[in-house]
């Protein structure tokens, strides 16, 4: 008997090493993948897809949008949405960093509100079913590169996107939901095996609560955010996402300057005390922070510290979806709701 089901274990790790071999290719594996790796298109492309009221919700000129979005935070990234496939995407990015695939915060994202390069056509990104994953690996271009397992593309076509690896200039980082809006809960289900949550409604009044960071933390936007705070409040820091020691050590040094609990934990009295309020004209770190943070939630800004016309544009913007007031300043409420 013992011999028998040491021979049944053996067999099942062996069967969980191959798996993960077939999931979580090495990086080198990784950038050999072919075209023909991947399976064939399932569906249609269709710009357009059935029940979603596009000429209404996206007009020209401009573009202006008016998509009811969620942040989706899953799979080490925040991936902003429309409402309605909030929680399949959430599925689909939790389960593709499950299947072994990285997915680099600084270059995923999802709605955009803004035209096609170089055209006055709306990019699909505006509409809110687009999601883009790791596009510094995954390049939109005539020539074929992908880093995405095959494995991945497929479960994002079974669940309603088509993948842009099958354009004809390819767009290997693309996965656009082209399924009716009626068939949303159905690919959950088929997902899942359970059925699609009630999507959120927005709030009456907006969270704006702060995340509680320290070394080690892992959301990596929100601790990018935090380095540009300190770096506005005179401490020189690299603002790369990762909460090592030099940010504790900024971090401890701040907050015995201002008298708070010198732990290096960045918590509720911390956060307000390092962000600064900003507003037009001003420059610097903090407004990078800003514009970071609001690139995050779907608004097209450029990173260059400056709070020009466009960027509190964006920032009003955002205060009126969330239901804050909406007078272009940005202090402790929409730090706290912006930074998560």
């Amino acid at each position: 008997m013992k011999t028998g089901t040491t021979t049944r274990k053996l067999v099942a790790i062996g069967a969980a090493l191959t798996l993960a071999l077939t999931l979580a290719p090495t990086a080198a594996s990784a950038a050999n993948y072919k075209e023909s790796d991947y399976p064939k298109a399932v569906m249609t492309y269709r710009a357009h897809p059935a029940g979603f009221n596009d000429a209404a919700e996206v007009t020209t000129p401009g573009p202006r949008c008016s998509i009811t979005t969620t942040v989706v935070s899953a799979g080490g990234v925040r991936v902003s949405v429309r409402n309605e496939l909030a929680s399949l995407v959430r599925e689909l990015l939790a389960r593709t960093k499950q299947m072994g695939y990285t997915m680099e915060a600084a270059s995923t994202g999802g709605y955009n509100c803004r035209y096609i390069g170089g055209t006055t056509t709306p990019s699909n990104h505006a509409y809110g079913r687009a999601v883009d994953i790791n596009w510094n690996q995954n390049p939109h271009s005539y020539t074929f590169r992908s880093t995405i397992p095959p494995a991945v593309v497929k479960m994002w076509m079974n669940a309603g996107f088509y993948w842009g690896g099958h354009y004809a200039k390819h767009d290997t980082m693309h996965f656009e939901y082209v399924g009716a809006k009626s068939a949303i809960g159905t690919y959950y289900k088929k997902l899942t095996g359970q059925s699609v949550p009630t999507p959120p409604t927005p709030p009456a009044a907006t969270e704006t609560s702060f995340p509680s960071l320290k070394q080690g933390s892992t959301n990596t936007a929100a601790v990018r955010t935090l380095q540009y705070g300190l770096t506005a409040r005179g401490y020189s820091l690299t603002a790369d996402g990762v909460f090592g020691a030099k940010t504790k050590a900024a971090l401890v040094k701040f907050q015995k300057a201002k008298g708070l609990a010198a732990d290096g934990i960045a918590g509720a009295k911390t956060w307000p005390a390092v962000l600064p309020t900003v507003k037009s004209g001003s420059t610097g770190a903090a407004v990078k922070a800003l514009q970071t943070e609001l690139r995050a939630a779907g608004y097209s800004l450029t990173v260059d510290g400056s709070f020009g016309a466009k960027t509190k544009a964006a920032v009003v913007a955002y205060q009126k979806a969330q239901r804050l007031t909406a007078d272009g300043i940005v202090g402790a409420k929409t730090w706290g709701s912006l930074v998560d």
